[in-house]
């Protein structure tokens, strides 16, 4: 990946040109792990990286289709990871870039009923939802209207960022466990796995 590579996508992205969806997939095809041929994330991320540093116009709606396309005939390709994820990881990584929480704020909101996998609610999470929370603590308030969804993966959100939030907020862990406890009986089991998770990351906190 170069300079030259970022920059044509780039320029892509600010004209909205839906010619981008292929580009990404081009400029990370060599970027393929040789057991299970599916694109390394840290590749995805850093391409992300590079096209953010040349600051391009970002408009959601657009991301927002591209988004959807990426989920549409969507296959199982190994443990879970759904095709199509390249394009939503370099979204997630783009936006986690760029130095505006009120963007990224309208980020999650467009694309979190387009949750369908453990690996794009997880990374959401880790790299966006998080930062955000420890920005502002009252965003986490938010994002916990996400539990009412039907969506199984949306409710999953919140509790992600609860277990990557566990070591950086410890004030907050009598609150968290009580999300937690309201959401206990969730019959999904993205859900319910996301709650295990939370709950261990939260015994390691003191």
């Amino acid at each position: 990946m170069t300079k030259e590579v970022a920059k044509k996508i780039a320029e892509l992205l600010s004209k909205n040109e839906e010619n981008l969806y292929d580009e990404i997939f081009k400029a990370l095809e060599k970027e393929r792990t040789e057991v299970h041929s599916i694109i390394k994330t840290p590749s995805i991320i850093k391409l992300s990286k590079l096209v953010a540093k040349e600051k391009p116009q970002i408009n959601l709606d657009f991301l927002l289709n591209l988004w959807k396309k990426s989920m549409e005939n969507e296959k199982e390709l190994v443990f879970g990871v759904k095709s199509g994820r390249a394009v939503r990881l370099f979204f997630i990584g783009l936006i986690s870039f760029i130095k505006d929480d009120r963007l990224k704020k309208e980020f999650v909101n467009k694309v979190s009923d387009f949750i369908g996998d453990w690996e794009t609610c997880d990374q959401l999470a880790m790299k966006i939802t998080k930062p955000l929370c420890i920005a502002d603590e009252s965003y986490f308030d938010v994002l916990c209207a996400y539990l009412e969804s039907d969506n199984p993966w949306k409710r999953r959100l919140p509790i992600a960022t609860i277990a990557y939030l566990a070591p950086k907020m410890p004030k907050k862990k009598g609150y968290f466990l009580e999300i937690l406890e309201r959401v206990k009986n969730d019959k999904s089991l993205p859900v319910k796995k996301a709650i295990r998770w939370a709950v261990n990351e939260l015994k390691k906190v003191s």
